[in-house]
């Protein structure tokens, strides 16, 4: 299941945005949160090619269940979690 939120600081909430329309709401500089549960093959290839999640993130998503934590990139930051 894949759940996308975007948020542009002038409109708010987008509605019903599309998967195929995150590289332009990237461009324009608006927070997208894509929440994915159970992802597979495609889903990994989809957070590497258009957010450029970096393979150690992958590797963390793929080795299952792991402690909270924060990893800093160059670019980016990973964050888990697990809700209470």
């Amino acid at each position: 299941m894949k759940r996308l939120l975007v948020f542009d600081p002038k409109a708010g909430l987008v509605g019903s945005p599309k998967i195929e329309e995150i590289p332009s709401y990237l461009k324009k500089g608006n927070t997208v949160w894509l929440d994915i549960v159970e992802p597979d093959q495609a889903d990994y290839e989809l957070a590497v090619d258009i957010f450029k999640v970096h393979a150690l993130a992958i590797d963390e998503i793929k080795g299952g269940f792991t402690l909270p934590k924060i990893i800093n990139f160059p670019k980016s930051s990973f964050v888990i979690w697990h809700s209470m």
